[in-house]
């Protein structure tokens, strides 16, 4: 097996893999053993937003203007504001990955790409804050 090839993709495109989107996404959300959450569905991803689709990552540029930090409990690094204000701060909603055996950083590429191809120094992983743990 090849290792995987990144290709970014517009919104034309992820309509036209729409179904292969799905199966990446359900794959990619095996729950941790021990953990009782429902394993999500097909049908979770077609209602949400190699040859076959190993990875893909959704995100948006973080607006800087300060409303995005709206219900953040916490201290932001003088730097993360600076970067949003600049438009060099990236918030990835989700990264889908299936395991690929000889591309054990695909996650990495797929998020490093992204953040270079929006020209951004930093990247923030939006978290469910539903879970265990979480409001």
């Amino acid at each position: 097996m090849a290792p995987a090839r990144l290709r970014r993709l517009n919104r034309r495109l992820v309509e036209d893999l729409r179904e292969d989107l799905a199966g990446l996404y359900v794959e990619s959300r095996v729950p941790a053993p021990g953990n009782a959450c429902r394993r999500p569905g097909r049908q979770d991803f077609l209602n949400a937003e190699s040859d076959g689709l190993m990875g893909c990552a959704f995100g948006f540029p973080v607006r800087g203007d300060g409303s995005w930090w709206l219900g953040f409990d916490g201290v932001l690094p003088r730097g993360v504001g600076q970067l949003a204000v600049s438009g060099r701060a990236f918030a990835f909603g989700d990264i889908l990955i299936r395991p690929h055996p000889q591309d054990r950083e695909l996650a990495r590429r797929v998020q490093k790409r992204l953040l270079t191809d929006h020209q951004a120094s930093l990247g923030a992983t939006l978290v469910d804050g539903g879970g265990p743990g979480g409001p």
